[in-house]
């Protein structure tokens, strides 16, 4: 989905003149960043419920905190390890990056996904979770694409 929402981003910044061709280089590397998460989401979703049992709204607020706090963080860093890699850059620039736009996607995280996983701890089995994540994801890395890459448009 990181890759589809930074090819919509990039067909935005086409259309509004910002950028002239897509940057297929710039997909590449988005979608492989975002396509470690299927994975991880995949057995995050399958440990939680095996840990928190059931649908109660208690057990829902334990996964939803457990997967903003723990989850999230692990997956940016993640995220901008795969991206450093990728763009082969130092750990000052990691850890700059993580410093800037860290904080940025770590709050519209908190204002996206909380509501959203209340949805997917509620009502739905664990085996259409990944799937339900990649719907809300689509717009968060519309989001995300356009904030790791808005300096390049400067």
């Amino acid at each position: 989905m990181a890759g589809l929402g930074d090819g919509i981003q990039q067909t935005y910044e086409m259309a509004t003149g910002s950028t002239h061709v897509l940057d297929w280089s710039r997909v590449g590397k988005m979608s492989a960043a975002g396509a470690s998460f299927g994975l991880i989401g995949h057995f995050w979703y399958i440990w939680l419920d095996k840990r928190f049992r059931g649908n109660s709204p208690s057990v829902v607020l334990s996964k939803v905190l457990l997967d903003q706090l723990a989850l999230s963080p692990f997956c940016l860093t993640i995220y901008f390890a795969i991206l450093g890699t990728m763009e082969r850059s130092g750990f000052v620039k990691f850890r700059d990056r993580i410093a800037c736009e860290g904080p940025l996607i770590y709050l519209a995280e908190w204002l996206v996904w909380p509501p959203a996983q209340i949805i997917n701890f509620y009502y739905l089995p664990t085996r259409y979770r990944v799937l339900y994540d990649n719907f809300i994801c689509l717009s968060f890395d519309i989001y995300i694409s356009k904030l790791m890459n808005c300096r390049n448009l400067e």
